[in-house]
């Protein structure tokens, strides 16, 4: 439905309202989906003064610059998000993905967010801490998924300062707030790091036993997203341990565990928003 009515609004002219229709269906057919070159397509066709005007299509190319694994993208695009003319922020959005799913329902709060990311890729403990706390001052309560990624970046923050317990802690809450949003990326990352955190701990157990945890409740999560779509159900069921041993599924887990003993963050391509 949004790519013919992407396609009808560019063959009369229509620029910004194919614009709005794809900034509304974003984080359904980005985040949600995972369909980035289907949004790569979308956005072809408009042109690039079009682009450059509108903040919410500038933040979702940085999503993608950073999940190409293209971070070095990011800042100028989160710049010129900032200085883009205001006319945007009178027009309504309604995010196909609902409020609670949605990153770019709130472009102050996601442009923090996405400062926060970057300040993690430079291992700075407090800006990325400060932007996350930024990000959770602009959110609203009903805006769970950029509020759950702020969390999640504190817990980054804790765990470059070396606070594993706290790190550990504050992200096991960000995973079930991501849960509760159908955010399959998310849900991995936040499982992911929570592996390296227990390694860096020397919990190998329990770094096992999150990684069934973790395979369980994203087929759960997918499970739950495909009878939302009417695709019926689907089992999802609970997956057995090979060999009945909780260690034989750790080399699935998590690269590297003797980096993760460390004590540092695995610099993993896409950490967030």
């Amino acid at each position: 439905m949004a790519e013919d009515a992407i396609g009808h609004a560019a063959a009369a002219g229509e620029m910004l309202w194919a614009a709005r229709i794809i900034e509304q269906n974003f984080d359904l057919v980005h985040r949600i989906q995972g369909e980035a070159a289907t949004i790569d397509r979308w956005l072809s066709v408009l042109p690039a003064d079009v682009v450059r005007s509108r903040p919410r299509l500038l933040l979702a190319q940085a999503h993608m610059a950073a999940d190409s694994g293209h971070p070095e993208v990011m800042e100028p695009l989160l710049d010129a998000a900032e200085c883009a003319p205001p006319d945007w922020a009178d027009e309504p959005f309604e995010p196909t993905a609902g409020v609670a799913a949605s990153f770019l329902i709130n472009v102050p709060a996601l442009t923090t967010l996405n400062r926060s990311y970057l300040a993690q890729l430079h291992g700075d403990a407090e800006a990325t801490a400060a932007f996350a706390t930024q990000t959770l001052a602009e959110s609203k309560p009903e805006e769970r998924a950029l509020s759950a990624t702020a969390h999640g970046f504190l817990a980054v923050a804790e765990w470059l300062r070396g606070r594993l317990t706290e790190a550990e802690r504050a992200l096991a809450s960000s995973v079930t707030e991501w849960r509760e949003t159908g955010q399959l990326t998310l849900i991995a990352w936040g499982w992911y790091e929570l592996v390296l955190i227990q390694l860096a701990q020397g919990r190998l157990d329990a770094a096992a036993l999150t990684c069934e945890q973790a395979l369980d409740s994203l087929d759960q999560t997918r499970a739950r997203g495909a009878e939302d779509a009417g695709d019926g159900p689907v089992e999802s069921g609970h997956r057995p341990r090979a060999g009945g041993q909780p260690g034989h599924r750790q080399k699935a887990c998590g690269p590297r565990p003797g980096q993760a003993r460390r004590g540092q963050p695995h610099r993993s391509r896409r950490p967030g928003p």
